[in-house]
């Protein structure tokens, strides 16, 4: 209803519950964060982030959101521990954790970041997005050869997102008409109805 003070007092209360601490800290970091108290969302999420096993996921993409508004550099830091520490036992969120130095980041950061979701991650959801974002803002300016490098480089009939896949594929076949390379795509049409017929 909006109480998100009185949902914070809860919450808190509920924090030291074995069975909810964790969904308490994510949800009293959310009431923090819409009542812009930044500084609490970002203690709270980064704690789930880096230590939590049912929230953890959701934390990094409400920390992302929160870098829009505040604590950037200090998102950035979080997530690069994340990467580094959380690969071994929770290969997803270190992933989750590198789109967010990819996004956030810049110069050498990113880099190394890049290198390590191309290559752990190669085939991944979150390698897949981040080569489906790059070929996106290639094609709206015109780069199409761009665009279908990110996108051929992309995509995997392996990616666990069917969706994610299929648009990849989908889309490769478009900066080829472009240049009127009407063989070539034609076969990645063609390539698209026998992976994903429905």
């Amino acid at each position: 209803n909006q109480k998100y003070a009185t949902a914070r007092t809860h919450f808190e209360l509920a924090s030291a519950d074995k069975t909810y601490g964790e969904a308490a800290n994510y949800y009293h970091a959310y009431a923090a964060y819409r009542e812009k108290k930044d500084d609490t969302a970002y203690k709270l999420w980064s704690a789930v982030a880096l230590t939590g096993y049912d929230y953890p996921q959701r934390s990094v993409q409400r920390l992302t959101t929160l870098s829009n508004r505040s604590r950037r550099q200090d998102i950035l830091g979080v997530f690069e521990r994340i990467a580094r520490e959380r690969e071994r036992n929770y290969p997803e969120l270190a992933a989750d954790a590198l789109v967010g130095i990819i996004r956030l980041g810049s110069g050498k950061a990113v880099t190394e970041a890049e290198k390590k979701l191309f290559t752990t991650h190669a085939g991944s959801n979150q390698a897949a997005t981040v080569k489906w974002e790059r070929g996106w803002d290639a094609w709206k300016a015109n780069n199409y050869k761009g665009a279908y490098d990110q996108w051929s480089g992309g995509y995997s009939n392996k990616i666990p997102n069917a969706e994610l896949a299929s648009r990849l594929l989908y889309w490769q076949s478009r900066p080829l008409d472009k240049p009127k390379s009407p063989a070539a795509a034609k076969s990645v049409q063609e390539q698209h109805v026998n992976d994903y017929p429905a």
